[in-house]
C-alpha cells in the first residue's frame, strides 16, 4: 500500500487490543478514529464516536481494523461506503464480516487487500493473493 503518513484509520470495537491499535497506528502518523459501544473507546483515538456513527465514518476510512465480537458487521452494504482501495483488518472472530462480500469486494478491487484472523480452512477467502492470515 501507498505510505500510510496521513492516511485515516476506522476502528471498530472497544478495549485493549483496540487502543493499542490506535497508538501503533498514531506513532505510524495515520489519523484514528475509533468506534465502539461507548464512544470514548478506544482510548488513543484522535476522535472517538458511539457504534451509530459506523456507516458515517466509512467513507473516511483508507484502513478499517475490525476489533472485538462489538464491532458492527461488515456486510456489502457497508463495504460499498468504504472509498475504493480501502484495506480492512479484522482481528476479530470471522463473524464481524461476510465472508461472501469481502471476497467480491477484493476481487473487484472495491477492498485492495485484507489481513485476517479466525476463518476457516475452507473459506473462499483462502484462494484470493490479496488476502493474509493471521
Amino acid at each position: 500500500p501507498a505510505d500510510v503518513e496521513g492516511q485515516t484509520v476506522l476502528i471498530a470495537g472497544g478495549g485493549a487490543v483496540a487502543a493499542g491499535v490506535a497508538r501503533f497506528a498514531r506513532a505510524l502518523a495515520m489519523h484514528t478514529i475509533g468506534v465502539a459501544r461507548d464512544a470514548s473507546s478506544p482510548a488513543d483515538c484522535d476522535e472517538a464516536h458511539a457504534t451509530e456513527h459506523f456507516d458515517a465514518l466509512l467513507p473516511r476510512a483508507q484502513w478499517l481494523v475490525l476489533v472485538a465480537g462489538d464491532a458492527p458487521v461488515l456486510d456489502a452494504r457497508r463495504i460499498a461506503l468504504l472509498p475504493c482501495g480501502a484495506q480492512v483488518v479484522s482481528v476479530a472472530d470471522a463473524n464481524s464480516f461476510d465472508v461472501a462480500a469481502l471476497s467480491d469486494a477484493l476481487q473487484n478491487g472495491q477492498v485492495t487487500s485484507a489481513y485476517l484472523a479466525g476463518v476457516a480452512a475452507d473459506s473462499p477467502l483462502r484462494a484470493l493473493p490479496n488476502v493474509m492470515f493471521a
